[in-house]
């Protein structure tokens, strides 16, 4: 339950399957990632939730910035 100011995450669901809950403020959407093929982009200012991970899951995320606490924010938009 974060959000990032200027990172960007790709999330790949490499095995298994998992939930992503995204919302900016002004829209809600749930992506589902049940496939290795599949990518979903969080932006910068998007809040999310990533859960209902299936046994064997394993979640990729790579993102385009270093590690930064600053830049995390937890309060929902």
């Amino acid at each position: 339950m974060h959000g990032h100011r200027k990172e960007s995450n790709a999330l790949i669901a490499v095995s298994g399957k998992c939930r992503i809950f995204v919302t900016n403020g002004k829209e809600e959407s749930y992506f589902y990632l049940t496939m290795p093929s599949e990518c979903l982009v969080i932006e910068p200012g998007d809040w999310h939730i990533i859960d209902e991970f299936s046994k064997e899951t394993i979640l990729l995320v790579l993102s385009n910035e270093t590690y930064d606490p600053s830049d995390y924010f937890f309060d929902r938009p």
